[in-house]
């Protein structure tokens, strides 16, 4: 939807499922792939049919290049762009958007670091709330040994380092009962924690635009990469801990924008991928009948 957002002011939305055995073969189509493919909701209208279609992920990618033919099939002509890599021939597409941290080049890619999300100077600059005196503790879904061996001694370091602030806990619904258990034996009186939506309106967003400082756990590219688009300190929890090279070649390539856990001293913020795609001469040259 981010990127989107930036190509066009009309946006058709559209969720589906799909059905066994065609699910395990995406994003390759075996044969009769229409009996797999069921909208939830609004189907797209081959009668209003759209210039540019955009999928993310190896299922959507499947959807994605059958609608692509049954419009041609009715001889309408449109672009499509995947974003993440698909594991498939990246020229059955117009457009592959990769993170850097992928490795991966070709003449249809476009690359963009971290991930592609809305959180750009003009989105902090309209956002107000009331945490700024918070810390964030923010957590993906880290591997269990973080919290049983390191996650203490962590929150440990940040409480000594800043002892007047207090910290807010935003971790992921996906979080294990025992790793939540873990994260709510330290929380103090002065502290507030979300672990899912017993408790309230997930404060993520807000934690973004106004957190004195957010240390982010190594496994969530995405939370890391939307929080470096802040313009607050930003530290790395579970570094120890990150879960593949890719993750550490991501975070190698946003180390000047990161601080240490006990600072609130960091870099330059990066600009991140909307930049990037709308700067894109790949793009403008491809789409400028769309653009």
């Amino acid at each position: 939807m981010a990127l989107a957002q930036v190509l066009s002011l009309k946006i058709q939305l559209h969720h589906f499922t799909l059905r066994q055995p065609w699910l395990t073969f995406t994003p390759r189509r075996v044969p009769k792939f229409e009996l797999a493919l069921a909208w939830k909701g609004s189907s797209p209208n081959t009668n209003h049919p759209p210039d540019i279609i955009i999928t993310t992920g190896r299922k959507a990618a499947a959807v994605g290049k059958h609608y692509r033919n049954l419009l041609k099939s009715i001889n309408h002509a449109c672009k499509l762009i995947q974003i993440l890599n698909p594991k498939d021939n990246l020229n059955k597409y117009d457009l592959v958007l990769l993170p850097q941290h992928d490795d991966v080049l070709g003449a249809n890619v476009v690359q963009f670091q971290g991930s592609i999300h809305p959180y750009n100077k003009q989105w902090f600059k309209q956002q107000e709330s009331e945490l700024s005196p918070y810390i964030g503790i923010v957590l993906g879904n880290p591997n269990r040994k973080y919290f049983e061996l390191h996650f203490a001694d962590e929150i440990s370091l940040i409480r000594s380092s800043f002892p007047n602030t207090p910290l807010y806990f935003c971790g992921s619904p996906r979080l294990a009962q025992n790793s939540k258990e873990i994260i709510s034996s330290l929380v103090e009186n002065k502290d507030k924690i979300w672990l899912d939506e017993t408790d309230g309106v997930n404060p993520y967003q807000p934690l973004l635009s106004s957190a004195k400082k957010l240390c982010v756990s190594s496994d969530s590219i995405n939370m890391l990469s939307e929080s470096c688009q802040s313009n607050v300190p930003v530290s790395v929890l579970a570094k120890q801990l990150t879960p593949s090279p890719k993750h550490q070649r991501f975070i190698q390539s946003i180390q000047h924008r990161l601080c240490a856990l006990d600072c609130l001293d960091f870099g330059t913020p990066i600009e991140y991928a909307l930049n990037q795609i709308k700067l894109s001469p790949l793009i403008h040259s491809l789409l400028k009948d769309s653009l």
